[in-house]
């Protein structure tokens, strides 16, 4: 699992696990969603945001193209 090095949101690099694997629900125009596998993170400022489990951080894709969700 790729570790990020700093927060997508604010570029802080004190960054310190909260949650693995954890599964995201959501309802979206009446469907529930559900997105498993999860990483939670938050920052040193208090952001918290979500990468899946195995993603390649943005810092360390090839192409720049990473997926993040934030709260």
């Amino acid at each position: 699992m790729n570790v990020p090095r700093k927060c997508p949101i604010c570029s802080v690099e004190s960054i310190e696990l909260v949650v693995l694997d954890a599964r995201l629900s959501v309802s979206f125009s009446g469907q529930a969603l559900s997105v498993p596998d999860l990483a939670a993170y938050r920052c040193g400022v208090g952001h918290l945001f979500f990468l899946p489990v195995g993603q390649r951080t943005r810092e360390d894709s090839d192409e720049g193209q990473a997926c993040s969700m934030f709260l």
